[in-house]
């Protein structure tokens, strides 16, 4: 990374801490400055404070869902810019319209390649 290029911010929003290893662990790099939020409210919250460039979404969360909280952070004139990718064992189908339709740029279901996400998430952050 050159001199004066900042750390693109990603924003994992997933309660399974198995999920947020493997996320850090595929997108550790000298680019990105990973950060988590386990719930929906500290992800609105983390979102309010310091605008991540890529918010990387569970849908299946307790208390707030990933619907809910795509639909949050695009109706807030603050955060509606944030490209969210929506990741979920959902499946295609319903999950990816709802999703898509709640404010999620972009839909990713489980099981995914490392290189698949890398290579979305370097789009998104570009």
């Amino acid at each position: 990374m050159g001199v004066g290029v900042r750390m693109k911010q990603i924003l994992i929003v997933d309660d399974s801490h198995v999920s947020v290893r493997l996320f850090t662990a595929l997108l550790e790099s000298p680019d990105y400055q990973v950060r988590v939020a386990w719930t929906g409210k500290d992800a609105l919250a983390a979102c309010a404070a310091s605008r991540p460039d890529l918010v990387l979404l569970d849908l299946h969360l307790p208390e707030m869902d990933g619907f809910e909280i795509a639909r949050r952070l695009k109706a807030d004139a603050h955060t509606r810019d944030i490209p969210i990718l929506a990741i979920t064992a959902y499946g295609h189908g319903h999950a990816t319209v709802e999703a898509l339709r709640a404010g999620a740029d972009h839909f990713m279901a489980k099981p995914f390649s490392g290189v698949e996400l890398r290579e979305v998430v370097a789009a998104f952050v570009r």
